[in-house]
């Protein structure tokens, strides 16, 4: 475990890490249930980039042991409300069209989740360190972000709280 060597943190810390990661995204998991009907999926949706952003810079800055848990913590909350995906699709493309959409982004995140890994591990087998990898990968996913904030200022009102607009 590259991770956990670079920091120089034991295989159980690590454990313990995912250990909380999953349980933190259960738990945010069933609390976005309610917070979507109030808030609107678009704002939470754009809640979660970031948070995934912060969890990789803290990760990438930190080498104490509570670092990890840290990180670990705040990627679990931001997994656990990228659950209100759905709903984004619904509320943004109508329900008519929204196993074309789904498909779609089923798809992206698939290729997407297996690009970054292969993508690392390659960069790893060239030699590269891992530590300016944790650098680059909250870069890159604070840079994600942007295009979601642009989306949402051109959003109508109406969608943006959570209410679809009838077509």
């Amino acid at each position: 475990m590259p991770l956990a060597a670079a920091k120089g943190w034991s295989y159980g810390r690590m454990a313990g890490c995912f250990t909380l990661f999953a349980a933190t995204k259960v738990v945010a998991s069933l609390v976005i249930g309610p917070w979507l009907d109030r808030v609107g999926p678009v704002r939470l949706i754009a809640a979660s980039v970031p948070l995934l952003a912060e969890a990789t810079a803290v990760l990438a800055l930190g080498r104490a042991p509570l670092t990890g848990a840290v990180a670990y913590f705040l990627a679990g909350v931001a997994h656990g409300t990228g659950g209100s995906l759905t709903a984004v699709w619904s509320d943004l493309y109508g329900h008519d069209k929204l196993g074309t959409v789904r498909s779609f982004t089923a798809a992206l995140t698939i290729f997407a989740s297996a690009l970054g890994p292969g993508l690392a591990g390659a960069l790893l087998q060239a030699g590269a360190s891992f530590e300016p990898l944790l650098p680059m990968s909250a870069g890159l996913i604070a840079l994600s972000a942007l295009p979601v904030f642009r989306a949402i200022a051109l959003i109508p009102a109406p969608r943006l709280m959570g209410h679809t607009v009838a077509r």
